[in-house]
């Protein structure tokens, strides 16, 4: 009796066998998915706390254009007019009055706070000088805070008197001696109207009525009895 030899098989499982040959019909090879962190959230700004809108009362144009400065100081014409010169003094050209009544605000001030920057009430843009201490002007107002105003000098204005009379000049009422007291028959005065009566031959009429501005020269040439003078 032939005996059989069984022989043992090496191969490799047959479900091993099996997957390798599923793995090769795939497209690609699977790899494994790695975690995704999770993301951080970014803190948001804090929301501003809303402020409310300060309340504007509606003004009208009238209202806007007549509203008071912080700063108002007022010149008031109290009593009778008041005279607007070019320049703080007396001895500048007269340029606007301020009427009896008339009330405006004043823009600066002198050094010495006694005249007062305005503008000129009938024209507009053009501006002048009014007297703080005049018996006409009533101030209202911290005019001690105004600012300083620059301004030019007068230019001087002259009388003299080239007869051999004495004259009494009006408004002032003073005497300017005869030619031959020269240089004393001459002297500075302020801009206005000014009258020359012969002291030798007072008569109804003065011999010289004139209206003097800054920088005129103005000689007296004639004499209560109708003589004429020159000045040497």
């Amino acid at each position: 009796m032939r005996s059989v030899r069984s022989s043992t098989f090496r191969g490799p499982p047959l479900i091993l066998l099996a997957l390798g040959a599923l793995a090769c019909s795939l497209p690609f090879a699977l790899t494994p998915a790695t975690p995704t962190a999770e993301p951080t959230a970014t803190p948001l700004p804090p929301t501003p706390t809303p402020i409310p809108p300060t309340a504007t009362p509606t003004t009208s144009a009238t209202e806007a254009a007549s509203a008071t400065p912080e700063l108002a100081v007022w010149v008031t014409a109290d009593g009778g007019n008041l005279n607007i010169r070019r320049g703080p003094g007396t001895e500048y050209n007269v340029v606007g009055f301020l009427t009896r009544g008339s009330r405006v605000a004043a823009l600066g001030k002198n050094e010495d706070g006694d005249w007062l920057y305005i503008e000129v009430p009938a024209k507009p843009g053009t501006f002048g000088w009014v007297s703080a201490t005049s018996t006409f002007s009533d101030i209202d107002g911290p005019a001690a805070q105004l600012p300083l105003t620059p301004y030019e000098a007068a230019v001087p204005a002259y009388l003299r008197n080239c007869v051999f009379h004495p004259m009494l000049i009006k408004p002032g009422d003073f005497t300017l001696p005869p030619q031959l007291d020269a240089p004393a028959n001459q002297r500075r005065v302020n801009p206005g109207h000014y009258e020359a009566w012969d002291q030798s031959e007072v008569g109804p009429d003065p011999v010289l009525s004139v209206d003097i501005r800054e920088g005129d020269s103005v000689d007296i040439t004639i004499d209560g009895f109708g003589n004429m003078y020159t000045c040497p």
